[in-house]
């Protein structure tokens, strides 16, 4: 049976790109079931790698005739896209944004028409996690330009449309969904992805990084199928990664953090710094967090930062209770009553946000900052 060389050897230019060290083997006796099979050893694991044969004919004309075309992009689309999701899904690529990929990504798009969309519980969060951050991006580029965007205007006032259609019906399943309203939800499920790759990258522990890996690539997954194949991604994403770069926008919370709270005169950082050098380092962890994209930032920084607090209790106080520690010093009960009432309010409010998951509305947001400074305060208090 004949085969496609030049198909055979895209596949096993495709893997050795993604790594060098790769082994790639191709099976000659899958063509009898119409498969072609390739067995890899990638990442010192054992993968294998199947494409119908019908999709290698096609792409093996393609590569001799159509190089470029938007017909051989959406061939060696589906090539690529498979590859990935092996791959990834099982944390093998380690430094490989699939964002990316799917940003540049050409082909043949739909370009009218309505279709019925279904999404299981999960991808809707995702979507509106997603569609939510869009808004977000998109409300601070027209706050911050006097320019006359009326396409940023426009995507928004879309993208608000669907985060009230979610807000209403808890989904976002419907019939006669258009291309524009598709393309949307494609880009938020684009920026979650992008928001993964990028705590993805703020890990070392190899289990996390993993599991973060699981969950890209069963987005990417959902991606190359209906509704989103052959669905051309909005200009708004494009901006958002550009913005992710550190080209474009910085967030208010970051902007907050530089320039704010981690100065070098900051009071507490210099009471911090001269009770234990490396309490200094846990307070900017807390607010690193806060400032984060990770879904539990929330109660993330709120754990770090009562963390913080009950260890500058711990040392300060010994073997004495805090009341003990505080009559001593103050000689009054008045501030030991403040402190305590104010460290069961924070320990109640820590226990709240540990419930918020991903997208917290803003008064959880408020909520949390308030949280934050007001264990900074008595940290204050303790220390000067």
């Amino acid at each position: 049976m004949k085969i496609n060389e030049k198909t055979v050897d895209f596949v096993t230019d495709l893997v050795k790109g993604l790594d060098d060290t790769a082994c790639v083997l191709f099976d000659r006796n899958a063509l009898r079931d119409y498969i072609y099979r390739f067995h890899l050893t990638f990442q010192g694991q054992n993968v294998e790698l199947e494409f119908d044969r019908a999709l290698m004919d096609d792409f093996e004309v393609a590569i001799k005739k159509y190089v470029a075309t938007d017909y051989y992009y959406t061939l060696e689309n589906s090539i690529k896209f498979k590859t990935y999701i092996e791959l990834g899904s099982r944390g093998l690529l380690h430094d490989f944004q699939v964002s990316s990929a799917l940003l540049d990504e050409k082909g043949q798009w739909s370009k009218k028409g309505w279709i019925n969309v279904s999404f299981d519980p999960k991808m809707c969060e995702i979507l509106n996690s997603g569609l939510r951050r869009l808004s977000a991006f998109l409300n601070k580029i027209l706050g911050d330009y006097n320019l006359n965007l009326r396409d940023v205007k426009a995507e928004k006032d879309y993208i608000d449309g669907l985060i009230r259609y979610y807000e209403k019906h808890g989904h976002l399943n419907s019939e006669g969904v258009g291309v524009e309203s598709l393309g949307l939800l494609k880009a938020a499920a684009v920026c979650e992805i992008i928001e993964r790759e990028k705590q993805k990258s703020q890990t070392q522990i190899p289990r996390v990084k993993r599991e973060i890996d699981k969950e890209i690539y069963a987005v990417v997954h959902t991606l190359r199928e209906a509704p989103f194949l052959g669905t051309k991604l909005p200009e708004c994403i494009r901006d958002y990664s550009e913005a992710k770069k550190g080209s474009a926008i910085e967030s208010p919370r970051q902007l907050y953090i530089e320039k704010a709270v981690f100065q070098t005169d900051d009071k507490l950082d210099t009471l911090l710094d001269n009770f234990n050098p490396t309490l200094k380092k846990k307070r900017l962890g807390a607010w690193m967090a806060f400032d984060s994209q990770n879904p539990d930032r929330l109660s993330q920084s709120a754990n770090s930062m009562v963390e913080l607090l009950d260890k500058v209790i711990a040392q300060l106080c010994g073997d004495k209770k805090l009341s003990e520690y505080l009559e001593q010093k103050y000689g009054t009960s008045e501030e030991t009553q403040w402190i305590d009432a104010t460290r069961k309010w924070i320990s109640e409010t820590k226990s709240n946000l540990q419930r918020v998951k991903h997208h917290p509305d803003y008064q959880a947001e408020i909520l949390a900052r308030t949280l934050l400074t007001n264990a900074e305060t008595i940290m204050l208090v303790l220390l000067e």
